[in-house]
């Protein structure tokens, strides 16, 4: 609702397809919608930026807007992040990496976290607002804080919220 109510482009980053096509299914706001499959995000961008750069407040809905794509300067306003991405440790070398540095994932984990959110703000005059809805946030942030880079914050409500959700709890 945040591109309908508030006439402003944003971003919704799902972390897997199957997520993404859940949330297209049960959006209401479908006609402002603009994904991909597999394979096809870098058009999907350009249109999207097109859509933006014609007036329109739309919505791109993503699981794969990471390294390598920019949404500076009002390209998006706003960002939901649907959960915290943390790494996958079933690879071996990461695996063996994570055995020898008890740290290792979320380092990594906040290495993207903060990438994420730095996706629609990306210089000092730049703006936009990053929510994130993974309850898990609150026991990250403060549990790994340290790791994050110097000026990166999370604000909002940390207090109150679960220690920490069972795998698969959404």
């Amino acid at each position: 609702t945040r591109a309908k109510e508030k006439d402003r482009p944003g971003l919704i980053q799902t972390v897997s397809y199957d997520r993404t096509e859940e949330y297209v299914a049960g959006s209401k706001y479908r006609e402002l919608i603009i994904t991909h499959g597999s394979g096809d995000t870098w058009s999907a961008v350009e249109k999207y930026k097109e859509e933006v750069r014609k007036g329109r407040a739309v919505v791109l809905v993503s699981p794969s807007v990471g390294t390598g794509y920019d949404f500076a300067d009002g390209m998006a306003r706003w960002q939901v992040l649907m959960k915290v991405p943390f790494i996958s440790t079933q690879n071996p070398v990461t695996k063996a990496r994570c055995d020898r540095d008890k740290t290792y994932a979320m380092h990594l984990t906040m290495t993207e976290l903060a990438q994420m959110c730095g996706r629609i703000c990306r210089n000092e005059k730049d703006w936009g607002e990053t929510i994130v809805l993974d309850n898990n946030i609150g026991w990250f942030m403060r549990s790994n804080g340290g790791l994050a880079p110097k000026g990166f914050q999370i604000a909002g409500p940390r207090e109150g919220l679960p220690e920490a959700i069972p795998e698969g709890g959404r």
